[in-house]
């Protein structure tokens, strides 16, 4: 692959060995070979990979080759040139794979350094923020443009505290420059781009199109208009409804398989949390702050499913205990009504005041209520458009606990 890529007769002339008979152009092959093979560190290559591998019979070298200083200074010698590297690879992949650019993957990233924060102003360590969830650490910012066949055209290495949306416009510049001006697409996430870029892609001669996600602060005013449209459907489990609005097409996607892999998610979250917090109802608190910081614990770890309850903490009485008042209900929909259906048993209970509740053995009607846990279920029902549960579990213990959340589709 290395000769079909011709990059041995790219390196001839920009590659020349040393005076002290340093052969670069080998250990830059070592190292892409190692990278293809076994991707790992130099320091790896160096002490361990390069005398298991056979790599210094087919060249003819000994271990002398992958002296770890070597190592890294090859990759310096390299880096002044990248632009003419990318050019060159451009050209072979058309050759060989008949490789088109005219749609690019735009994306960042970002790795972390267990280090010091640098003295260097030039240093491109930095603070920022950390898609690691290491923002204790020092880092850089990775910027990548691929084909959708994995072909990478461009990357940048910039200061850790860059941010995304400042990056697309020298991004664009850089491409155009390498590979001239040309109809193609750019698909990136909707925090890359900012109003200001997207209008100057669209205003460029010829214009520069681009596939990006909508703001979600946008889709409520477009909610209005998007539902009257019929949807489309691009293939078994996809439809789309198509939005042309102010020189933009607008694309709302509704795939089956991802509403109910996101469903699966949410629940397998939500049930961890609700396990957690049932165990924390078991235990016993001298104090309120106790509480607080078991319940601020859970929080971190299940994020996304702790908007999906309401926790309710009772004011403290003079006496220092907890009233037993009952709580409000907090409803929660997935998307479509719980599995409960007409015919279902339910219990008698007293209903609340306001509320009628069923006195019968069964579920008759369509019904809005509440399931409450205890050494029984019992289900609390009005008349209503739609039918909503949750349930509401409560600690003997003191500080009182209460937890309420959605039924569970069973």
């Amino acid at each position: 692959l290395y000769e079909q890529l011709e990059l041995d007769r790219f390196w001839e002339a920009r590659l020349p060995d040393s005076r002290e008979g340093t052969c670069w152009q080998h250990i830059l092959q070592t190292l892409v070979c190692y990278r293809l093979i076994d991707p790992g560190s130099e320091w790896r290559l160096h002490r361990l990979w390069f005398e298991q591998s056979a790599m210094a019979d087919l060249l003819g070298a000994d271990y002398s080759l992958v002296e770890k200083n070597a190592l890294y200074r090859c990759l310096d010698k390299v880096l002044p040139h990248k632009s003419a590297l990318f050019s060159h690879l451009n050209q072979r992949w058309q050759d060989l794979f008949g490789a088109r650019f005219d749609v690019l993957l735009y994306d960042l990233t970002s790795t972390y350094f267990e280090s010091a924060p640098p003295e260097d102003e030039n240093d491109k360590r930095r603070y920022g923020h950390s898609r690691d969830k290491r923002g204790d650490c020092v880092q850089v910012v990775l910027a990548l443009i691929v084909t959708p066949e994995g072909f990478p055209l461009a990357y940048e290495v910039l200061p850790g505290n860059t941010a995304d949306k400042t990056t697309l416009r020298m991004f664009l510049q850089k491409i155009e420059t390498q590979y001239g001006k040309a109809q193609r697409v750019w698909v990136m996430d909707r925090g890359i781009p900012t109003e200001e870029v997207l209008e100057e892609m669209r205003a460029a001669d010829p214009p520069v199109y681009y596939l990006v996600g909508t703001p979600k602060g946008r889709l409520t005013k477009l909610e209005r208009d998007l539902l009257p449209l019929p949807w489309a459907t691009v293939r078994p489990g996809v439809q789309v409804k198509l939005l042309p609005q102010a020189g933009e097409l607008y694309v709302f996607a509704e795939s089956r398989d991802r509403i109910h892999k996101e469903r699966a998610m949410r629940r397998r979250k939500l049930k961890a949390l609700v396990k957690r917090l049932q165990q924390l109802q078991q235990m016993k608190f001298n104090d309120t702050r106790q509480l607080l910081l078991k319940l601020g614990e859970a929080k971190g770890r299940y994020r996304a499913a702790w908007r999906l309850l309401g926790i309710t903490l009772p004011e403290p009485q003079a006496s220092g205990t907890t009233p037993e008042s009952a709580v409000d209900v907090v409803n929660f929909l997935d998307g479509q009504l719980p599995a409960f259906k007409m015919g279902d048993v339910v219990a008698r209970r007293k209903p609340h005041t306001g509320q009628r509740c069923i006195t019968g053995g069964v579920l008759t009607g369509v019904a809005r209520g509440r399931v409450e846990y205890g050494k029984q279920p019992t289900i609390l029902c009005q008349d209503g458009a739609k039918t909503q549960f949750s349930f509401a579990v409560t600690n003997p213990a003191l500080p009182r606990l209460i937890l309420r959340h959605a039924c569970l589709p069973r």
